[in-house]
């Protein structure tokens, strides 16, 4: 058996040890959580539009303040949800190495420690931001202006279908990229919930060191998980597929930082 068979072996068996339940709560959080966020920030984000809408004819451009204004309410998004998303992470790293995981754990970013886990955050971000800016912002700006420009139709022609698969494919091959280039990151996390102690600096030089050897096997397991995450699309398998993925994800980087301590041991 091939290693990433025995990972998604053990992150089923992980679940499937008294933690499927509350894995699967952990996973109905977030989305309420997230689809209250969703709301909040449209609405605010429609309130805004109206408020400055007399702007848009000395600006002369109603798609700049709206683009504006959507990314600016970005970082209030993710102040509000950092903390709880690394907070179901840790969740599911505790499952890839315990057996039975209290629901609380879920909450633990919000209750104790949620200023240094937005600092973490964000640090490890700054480290990724070359990279998130060569392959996201290429898509946003594509789909913005193919809103744009079809937003008056009342009816799409075929040729603007073809340009929203076109789009799309792009922001798949960008996601890859982006995928590719930050995989050296991938136990950045993971070593701090092992050790909240460690800065973020060092997290990520201590990540790419360990991931010398497993970049490839690491991409070759997110590949064989990514049908799973496409299933995604149908809103419903999100509940049961996401904690799999997660704890597939945990299993592995447990693995990882193991195979490096023991190594560093013998190395001494």
């Amino acid at each position: 058996m091939n290693p990433e068979k025995k990972i998604k072996l053990q992150a089923k068996n992980a679940l499937n040890e008294g933690n499927q339940v509350t894995a699967v709560s952990a996973v109905f959080i977030i989305f309420a959580v997230f689809i209250a966020v969703f709301y909040l920030v449209t609405g605010i984000d429609s309130l805004l539009a109206a408020v400055l809408e007399p702007l848009n004819e000395y600006l002369g451009s109603e798609l700049f303040v709206q683009g504006t204004l959507s990314a600016l309410l970005i970082i209030p998004c993710l102040i509000l949800l950092v903390p709880l998303v690394m907070g179901v992470m840790r969740f599911f790293y505790k499952i890839a190495k315990e057996k039975n995981v209290a629901f609380s754990e879920v909450f633990y970013y919000i209750s104790k420690r949620y200023g240094t886990a937005l600092g973490v955050f964000f640090r490890i971000a700054l480290r990724c931001l070359w990279q998130i800016a060569i392959c996201f912002l290429p898509s946003y700006l594509e789909l913005t202006l193919l809103t744009y420009f079809t937003a008056e139709k009342e009816k799409l022609a075929f040729s603007d279908h073809l340009w929203y698969l076109v789009v799309y494919a792009l922001i798949f091959v960008h996601l890859y990229i982006f995928l590719r280039l930050t995989v050296r990151y991938f136990l950045s996390f993971f070593l701090y919930f092992e050790d909240e102690t460690i800065s973020p600096r060092d997290l990520c030089d201590i990540s790419c060191r360990y991931m010398d050897r497993f970049e490839k096997n690491v991409m070759k397991l997110i590949t064989f998980l990514f049908p799973w995450i496409i299933s995604c699309i149908l809103i419903f398998p999100c509940l049961f597929v996401i904690p799999y993925v997660f704890t597939t994800l945990s299993t592995s980087a447990k693995w990882i930082i193991a195979l490096n301590h023991q190594k560093k041991n013998e190395d001494e």
